[in-house]
């Protein structure tokens, strides 16, 4: 024996609801309209109320519906900032690596009656163009500035000295300067001893 069934009369069952049906042309609008960021100007859909299900299209129908769809959710995003562009490391100031008194050396004894010394300097790299040399005697200018490294003294007292050597730039500004160095300049003494005789 063979029963059947009809759907129709089985009191517990339901029927699947059905969905609305949805053109391609109607979502693909719709999809575009809801883009992030990408103002689109939308066109009019229309819902078909006289279908079974609820039919949606961009073209009316006689008994078609405007729909008013919400505003498209548009967000404004910030331009990245400028990428600077890389000028390069600037560079460094120049410098002199090196600006000595070599003769006579620190502490050093010099024994003339006419009071000369010889002085002699060493700048490391070469003077720059434009820069000059001004040799110091106990902080005073020693002579005119020059761009040898080579000095001679005269009329220099006995005792001790400090020597030091100045770097001048073209303004004639002190641009860098070497350590001083402490001479002593011996002299012998004009006083000779008193020599007499006596007689009865």
């Amino acid at each position: 024996m063979i029963f059947i069934l009809h759907r129709d009369r089985l009191p517990n069952m339901r029927r699947p609801a059905r969905m609305p049906r949805v053109t391609a042309t109607g979502l693909l609008i719709g999809c575009l309209g809801l883009a992030l960021g990408a103002p689109v100007s939308r066109a009019e859909i229309y819902r078909d109320p006289s279908q079974p299900t609820p039919t949606f299209s961009d073209r009316p129908s006689p008994d078609a519906e405007p729909v008013q769809l919400p505003p498209a959710n548009v967000q404004n995003f910030p331009d990245p900032p400028a990428t600077p562009v890389n000028q390069g490391a600037a560079p460094a100031p120049f410098t002199y690596e090196q600006i000595a008194i070599i003769e006579p050396a620190d502490e050093a004894t010099v024994r003339d009656n006419q009071g000369r010394i010889r002085v002699i300097a060493e700048v490391k790299p070469p003077l720059r163009a434009g820069h000059q040399l001004q040799l110091l005697l106990d902080g005073q200018p020693a002579g005119p500035v020059q761009r040898s490294g080579q000095f001679n003294l005269t009329g220099v007292n006995r005792g001790s000295h400090q020597l030091q050597l100045q770097v001048l730039d073209g303004e004639g500004d002190v641009f860098a300067q070497g350590p001083a160095v402490t001479l002593h300049l011996h002299q012998a003494s004009r006083l000779a001893p008193a020599r007499g005789a006596t007689g009865n």
